[in-house]
């Protein structure tokens, strides 16, 4: 779930943030006898220390790259489910699933995680890539041959409403737009710019436990003409010490001396892009 995801990402990566080591300590829950104090017993030994995944690798470096130019991601823990978003959102597991080479067509802030079974998710990488040229041009619609909106068809959307940490309560119903068509035959059966409605899974409001404001919500669902497509997805953004509106690389700012982390709340403004996911095959025959 997105709010799982939230708590992953916020708690894992800021808390150790910058750390690429592949285990941490960590001190045990609850108080221990004089006994285990001495001897602790195995399984209390291996509760103290907490295995990472790896943080994925990118096979491009940031900088100019041509349109076309096509990145693979990598991380060293054998298993590792990778997941990534482009800018703003941070990537949780509920992010596109990496199966093969991105293309990069236009400039892109590309983040992804490494999520491993009984481990401890890895830290955030990221990388930004300046499409030289004309980037390629966005596909306008998605076509359907036979009727049916497949489980699984990719949607884009965008945000179409102003929303901050600092006022956003879970449970918060807000506005995304589709931002793109939907055509069978070459007729138009979803224009762009249909509702889509979703939902705020998650917020911490900046100076929560000395956090950054983080948003998180889920995408539900869309209704044209009676019919209710379910979607899949959704998307976390965190404030950080910088006053940009779109935060790119969260890093918030720690205070040495106190080990304090200080941020700004997090934004979601009109015209952020993220993919959402067709949840179950849906006729579409109007």
């Amino acid at each position: 779930m997105i709010k799982a995801g939230l708590l992953a990402i916020v708690f894992g990566c800021a808390s150790a943030y910058g750390q690429d080591a592949a285990t941490q300590n960590t001190q045990p829950a609850t108080e221990q006898t004089m006994e285990t104090r001495q001897h602790p017993a195995p399984d209390v030994q291996k509760a103290h220390k907490v295995k990472w995944t790896h943080r994925p690798t990118f096979s491009v470096e940031s900088g100019r790259v041509t349109a076309g130019t096509t990145v693979s991601i990598h991380s060293a823990t054998p298993n590792a489910a990778i997941y990534y978003t482009t800018e703003p959102w941070i990537p949780t597991a509920e992010s596109t699933r990496y199966t093969g080479p991105i293309p990069i067509n236009e400039t892109t802030h590309l983040q992804a995680i490494a999520v491993t079974p009984g481990m401890a998710w890895s830290l955030i990488a990221r990388a930004a890539y300046l499409v030289d040229g004309n980037p390629i041009p966005k596909p306008e619609a998605v076509q359907i041959a036979d009727g049916v909106l497949h489980s699984g068809t990719p949607l884009r959307l965008v945000t179409d409403a102003e929303i901050s940490s600092k006022t956003a309560q879970q449970g918060d119903k807000i506005n995304l737009v589709l931002d793109e068509n939907i055509n069978a035959n070459g007729a138009v059966l979803v224009p762009r710019g249909t509702p889509v409605e979703a939902t705020i899974a998650g917020v911490t409001k900046s100076g929560s436990y000395g956090m950054f404001g983080i948003l998180a919500f889920q995408v539900d669902s869309f209704t044209v003409r009676g019919t209710t497509i379910l979607l899949h997805g959704g998307g976390v953004v965190w404030g950080n010490a910088s006053k940009r509106a779109q935060i790119v690389e969260a890093i918030p700012f720690v205070d040495a001396a106190s080990g304090h982390v200080y941020g700004n709340e997090a934004q979601i403004k009109p015209g952020m892009q993220l993919t959402a996911h067709v949840a179950q095959d849906t006729p579409l025959i109007f």
